[in-house]
């Protein structure tokens, strides 16, 4: 038994289904007393039809090929899990023999055969975490978007950055200095005391600045959000949700970043 791939054939059955659909409206079209006015309106038709057909398969092309991305992407998710909740086995494992070790050495009479056992369990323990994480960390970057997918993930599938990002915060004093009326560029911080507003992603040597995913662009931040990015079709009071058609981009200054390039949000 041979089993049927739909992603593959989806193209073909949207196409064959279009085909279908039309031919008998293709079959009406023809008159049976032909005239030039009748073969003008047939051709007309036909190539109506035969440009919608070109659109439906470009359409059904582009679905498929989405798809598959996106199941692709899965499976390797999918396949990250195992490895994960060994390394997390293995970490939890580790944190109880050196607590058992430390309570050992607390009693006055321990005995240096148990001792050497643990330590010999934990430089066990410490070498097989090291080999999982060499292999998580494989994965990671196996999985980490590239700057030609980042937009559509940020868009879709935006807890896939969570791995890779660093949350932060505009730095009072260029809020400050802008709210005085400079026309300073932004600096951003690691936040601390409250979670960041925006993310910072570094990949293929770039830094890129996103709004933090599902972000409400409210009053209180429009302004910043405006001068950080091009706000298209927002109007204030009553544009919160957006799409990301393009991230800033920042330099870095030792922990901190500062705005390079403005990004573009699209309001809905």
């Amino acid at each position: 038994m041979y089993k049927l791939n739909l992603f593959k054939y989806l193209p073909v059955l949207i196409l064959a289904l279009t085909c279908f659909a039309i031919v008998p409206e293709i079959g009406q079209a023809q008159s049976p007393t032909p005239s030039s006015t009748n073969i003008n309106d047939y051709i007309y038709q036909i190539t109506f039809w035969l440009i919608f057909i070109f659109f439906i398969s470009l359409v059904a092309v582009g679905i498929s090929i989405y798809l598959l991305s996106w199941k692709n992407n899965q499976k390797q998710s999918n396949q990250a899990q195992p490895e994960l909740k060994q390394f997390k086995q293995l970490e939890y494992r580790l944190t109880q023999v050196e607590e058992e070790l430390d309570q050992l050495r607390s009693q006055s009479k321990m005995e240096i055969g148990n001792e050497e056992n643990f330590q010999t369990e934990i430089e066990s323990i410490k070498y097989q975490i090291k080999q999982n994480q060499e292999k998580i960390n494989l994965i990671h970057e196996q999985l980490k978007p590239t700057k030609d997918t980042l937009v559509e993930v940020y868009n879709h599938e935006p807890d896939r950055l969570l791995p890779y990002v660093i949350e932060v915060v505009e730095s009072e004093d260029t809020i400050r200095e802008r709210r005085a009326g400079s026309n300073v560029s932004p600096v951003f911080i690691k936040s601390k005391r409250r979670q960041g507003i925006y993310w910072i992603i570094e990949i293929q040597g770039i830094i890129y600045l996103v709004p933090k995913a599902q972000l409400k662009v409210n009053e209180f931040i429009s302004n910043t959000i405006q001068f950080l990015f091009n706000c298209q079709n927002y109007q204030r009071g009553d544009s919160e949700n957006f799409v990301l058609d393009k991230p800033a981009e920042v330099i870095s200054l030792g922990d901190n970043w500062e705005l390079k390039e403005k990004g573009i949000l699209q309001f809905e």
